[in-house]
């Protein structure tokens, strides 16, 4: 499966329910969304990261998200990382990624 186009993004989003604490909501081309709670704002953001070398792979997935997430002007504090790979990915290769992300977060 590869990205999606945007007309097909809008269609796969119409069944999301419109929440009113959502400020910015899920968009074609928009990896960030910005959700109320209380009285402050919290920026979440997601990006694939796909087609980078592996040298960079833990570095760029951190900072992918990281940079959406200072254009709306917040600090960048809490990472979740899903990582997937083919099953012929060695363990050795997903220690080194986590290596790389946790050096890129301090």
């Amino acid at each position: 499966m590869g990205k999606l186009s945007n007309e097909e993004v809008k269609k796969l989003l119409s069944c999301v329910k419109r929440e009113p604490r959502v400020i910015i909501p899920p968009s074609p081309g928009f990896d960030s969304g910005v959700h109320l709670i209380d009285d402050k704002c919290l920026v979440v953001s997601t990006d694939p990261c796909i087609g980078v070398p592996e040298k960079w792979f833990g570095w760029l997935l951190i900072h992918y998200a990281a940079s959406d997430v200072a254009l709306f002007g917040a600090k960048p504090e809490y990472c979740a990382i899903n990582l997937l790979g083919p099953s012929s990915t060695k363990p050795e290769s997903f220690y080194e990624i986590m290596n790389q992300a946790c050096k890129a977060s301090e």
